[in-house]
C-alpha cells in the first residue's frame, strides 16, 4: 500500500524540481505563472493528501 505523505512527498519534490527548471529555462512573465502555478500545486498536493484538515482536525 502506497502511504499518502510519501505520495505528497514525491510530488511536493517533484514539483518543486519542475519550477526551479522553468524558472532557468524561461525568463519574464512565463517563468513568473509558471512558479505560481507550480506554488499552488504543492499547496493542493499537502492539503489534499492530509485531509484538508489543520493540525487539530475540523471543528465539526
Amino acid at each position: 500500500m502506497v502511504r499518502p505523505r510519501l505520495v505528497a512527498f514525491v510530488a511536493a519534490g517533484a514539483t518543486v524540481i519542475a519550477g526551479l527548471g522553468i524558472r532557468a529555462a524561461f525568463d519574464g512573465s512565463v517563468a513568473k505563472y509558471a512558479g505560481d502555478l507550480l506554488y499552488r500545486t504543492v499547496g493542493q498536493c499537502s492539503g489534499v493528501h492530509a485531509g484538508g484538515e489543520g493540525p487539530r482536525g475540523s471543528a465539526r
